[in-house]
C-alpha cells in the first residue's frame, strides 16, 4: 500500500490535470450507460407501435454516441498525458538519485539491473497510472452506475446482477496477490537478463578474444528462459482467470434471462426492460474484465514500484552538512590518521597521515591492493573515511559542498571512460563554456594535439562507444586533457600513463611540468621513473604507509622503496634469481 500511495502522489504533482481527466472520464460514462436504457425504450416502442417515440429515441442514441466518442477520445488523451508526465518525473528522479549516490552503491549493484529498473519497471508504472488509475476510475463508475439503474428498474433482477457481479469480481481480485508475487519475480529475472546482456556487449572484445561466445549465449538463454517461464506462469494464471470469468458470466446471464423472462410473462417488467438488463449485464462484464486488467496492471506496478523506490530510498552515506560552504581551494591537503574499509572485513587503509602544501607533489607507490587508488578516491569524497579526517586548506572535506570539492579536485582514473561523441566534446566534457582554444591548450598539454590534427575531421572526429576507435594510450591522454581543462588546484593522476609507451610518457611528463606548476598534485604510478621528481613519495603496503620522503632519502633507507626501484630499473640479467621479498 505505501508503494501505491507514493505512485499516486507522483501523479498528483499535476493535480489540475488529474482532476480534469477524472471529470472527463466520469462524464464519458453517462452516454455509455444511457445507450442500453435507450435500446430498451426502443424495443418497447416497437412492440407498442410507437414510431414517433422511436424516431426520438434514435436521435437520442446518435447524440449519446457522439458524446461518448468525443468524451472518450478526450479522456484517453488526458489519461495518457497524466501517465507520461508521471513517468517523466519518476524517471528523472531515478536518474538524479543515481547521479548522487556514491561509488559504494555502484560497487554492490549491477548496471543491467539498474537499466531494467529505469526502463522496464518505470514503463510498468506509466501503464498503471494512465491505463490503471485513470481508466480504473471510469470502469468503477461503469460498474456501479448500471447497478444503480438496474436496481431502480427492478430490484430483484438488479440484486441478482449486483451480487453475482461482486462474487465474480471477488474471484478475480483474489488472484492479484499471486500475480504480484509472480511479477516481482519477473522483474528480478528481467534485471538479471539485462545484466547478462550488458556485460556481454560491454566486454564483447574479451568474449571474442577468449572464444566465449557459446558461454555467453548459454548464459543469456538461461536468463531469458527464466524470464519467459515467469511470464508464462503469469499468463497461465490470467488465461485461467479469463476462462473462469467467461463461464461465470454466462451462468449469471442465463439466470437473469430465466428470472427476467418469467417476470416478462407475468407482466412484472416489459421486454424492453429485460433487454436493458441484458445489455447492462454485458456492460458489467466488460467493466469487470476492465477492472481485472487494471488489477493485473496494479500487480505489475506494485512489483516495479517496489524496485524503483528501493533505489530512491537508498541512503547516501555521503552526508553533506547543512551549513556546507563553497570550497575555494589553494591546495593545502592533510590526511590525519585516516582509515577506510570497503567492507567491514576488508580494511583498505590504516591510520594514514601526511600533508602537502599548495603546489607540492606527492607520488604514491606500492603493490596492487596496497591502497593507492583508495587515497585518490577519498580526497574528492567518492567514499568517506571510516576514521580520521581529510582537510583542504584546513577545512574538513565533509563540511564543503560536493560540487565545489570536485571542482577543486581533478582526477584521471585508471579506468578511462570515453563517451560516444566527438573528441572535442569528450575533452570539454563538464566544462560548458570551454572555448576551442581552451580545448586545444589542454590537448597540447596531454600530447594529444598532433594526433588529433592528423585525423580527417580533427577535433570533430567521432569516437566509438567507450572510445573504441582510440588506442589505450590515446584514451588516457584524452582523459588527461579533459581533467586539465577543468583547471583544478588539486590534481590526481591515478596511474594515468600506464597505457602509453615510454617515449610518450616522457613527453607527457615534460609537458605537465608547466601544467602542474602551482597545483597540488598526486601521482599514483607503478613505474618509478614517473615519481622521482615528487616532493613527497608515499610507499604503501597493505594499506599502511611504510615509508615516506623524497626519492634520494628513500633510496638511502635501503628499504621497501629501494627494493621496488631495483626490481624495475636494474638490467634484466642482474635480476635473475632476485626475490622481491629479499
Amino acid at each position: 500500500m505505501p508503494t501505491l500511495i507514493r505512485l499516486v502522489k507522483y501523479a498528483l504533482t499535476q493535480r489540475a490535470l488529474v482532476i480534469v481527466t477524472a471529470v472527463v472520464m466520469v462524464a464519458s460514462i453517462v452516454p455509455r450507460v444511457a445507450l442500453p436504457r435507450l435500446v430498451g425504450d426502443a424495443v418497447d416502442a416497437l412492440l407498442t407501435q410507437g414510431r414517433d417515440s422511436l424516431v426520438l429515441i434514435a436521435g437520442l442514441m446518435v447524440a449519446a454516441g457522439v458524446a461518448r466518442a468525443v468524451l472518450g477520445y478526450l479522456g484517453l488523451y488526458l489519461a495518457e498525458r497524466v501517465g507520461r508526465v508521471t513517468e517523466y518525473r519518476l524517471r528523472n528522479d531515478f536518474v538524479d538519485k543515481l547521479q548522487w549516490l556514491n561509488f559504494g552503491f555502484f560497487d554492490r549493484q549491477k548496471t543491467g539491473d539498474l537499466m531494467s529498473r529505469a526502463t522496464v519497471d518505470i514503463d510498468a508504472v506509466d501503464s498503471f497510472i494512465s491505463t490503471g488509475v485513470m481508466h480504473g476510475i471510469a470502469y468503477l463508475m461503469l460498474f456501479f452506475l448500471p447497478v444503480v439503474v438496474m436496481l431502480s428498474l427492478n430490484w430483484q433482477l438488479g440484486l441478482i446482477a449486483f451480487v453475482g457481479s461482486l462474487m465474480i469480481s471477488g474471484y478475480g481480485v483474489s488472484l492479484a496477490v499471486r500475480l504480484f508475487r509472480i511479477y516481482t519475480h519477473v522483474f528480478q529475472e528481467t534485471g538479471r537478463m539485462n545484466t547478462a546482456l550488458q556485460e556481454s556487449l560491454t566486454g564483447i572484445r574479451t568474449v571474442k578474444v577468449l572464444g566465449a561466445q557459446d558461454y555467453e549465449q548459454r548464459r543469456y538463454r538461461e536468463r531469458a528462459s527464466a524470464v519467459a517461464a515467469s511470464f508464462i506462469r503469469a499468463d497461465r494464471l490470467a488465461v485461467t482467470r479469463d476462462a473462469t470469468l467467461n463461464f461465470l458470466y454466462a451462468a449469471l446471464m442465463a439466470t437473469i434471462l430465466l428470472v427476467g423472462g418469467w417476470q416478462v410473462q407475468r407482466g412484472v417488467i416489459t421486454a424492453g426492460t429485460l433487454a436493458t438488463f441484458v445489455l447492462f449485464l454485458v456492460m458489467l462484464g466488460g467493466s469487470i474484465r476492465g477492472l481485472e486488467w487494471r488489477v493485473r496492471l496494479f500487480s505489475t506496478a506494485m512489483a516495479a514500484g517496489k524496485r524503483i523506490f528501493e533505489v530512491l530510498d537508498t541512503r547516501n552515506p555521503l552526508v553533506v552538512a547543512e551549513n556546507a560552504r563553497e570550497l575555494s581551494a589553494t591546495g593545502h591537503v592533510e590526511f590525519d590518521s585516516v582509515s577506510f574499509a570497503y567492507t567491514d572485513d576488508v580494511p583498505a587503509l590504516h591510520d594514514v597521515s601526511f600533508g602537502l602544501r599548495p603546489g607540492q607533489s606527492a607520488a604514491i607507490v606500492g603493490g596492487s591492493g596496497s591502497g593507492k587508488s583508495t587515497i585518490a578516491h577519498l580526497l574528492p569524497r567518492f567514499y568517506d573515511a571510516s576514521a580520521g579526517r581529510i582537510t583542504i586548506d584546513g577545512v574538513d572535506v565533509r563540511d564543503v559542498t560536493l560540487e565545489s570539492l570536485r571542482r577543486s579536485v581533478g582526477i584521471v582514473m585508471q579506468d578511462v571512460f570515453v563517451f560516444s561523441a566527438t573528441i572535442r566534446d569528450n575533452i570539454a566534457y563538464g566544462v560548458d563554456d570551454a572555448s576551442m582554444e581552451d580545448v586545444i591548450r589542454a590537448a597540447r598539454a596531454a600530447q594529444l594535439h598532433d594526433f588529433i590534427e592528423s585525423l580527417p575531421d580533427g577535433y570533430d572526429t567521432w569516437v566509438g562507444e567507450r572510445g573504441a576507435t582510440l588506442s589505450g594510450g590515446q584514451r588516457q591522454r584524452l582523459a588527461i586533457a579533459r581533467t586539465l581543462l577543468l583547471s583544478p588546484p588539486i590534481l590526481i593522476l591515478d596511474d594515468s600513463t600506464s597505457s602509453v609507451d615510454v617515449a610518450t610518457e616522457a613527453l607527457i611528463q615534460q609537458a605537465m611540468v608547466q601544467v602542474l606548476r602551482g597545483r597540488t598534485s598526486f601521482v599514483i604510478a607503478h613505474r618509478l621513473s614517473t615519481v622521482r621528481r615528487a616532493d613527497l613519495i608515499l610507499v604503501l603496503d597493505q594499506g599502511r604507509i611504510v615509508e615516506q620522503g623524497a626519492h634520494d632519502d628513500l633510496m638511502r633507507l635501503d628499504g621497501y622503496y629501494r627494493r621496488i626501484h631495483d626490481l624495475q630499473l636494474r638490467p634484466a640479467d642482474e635480476l635473475r634469481g632476485f626475490s622481491a621479498d629479499a
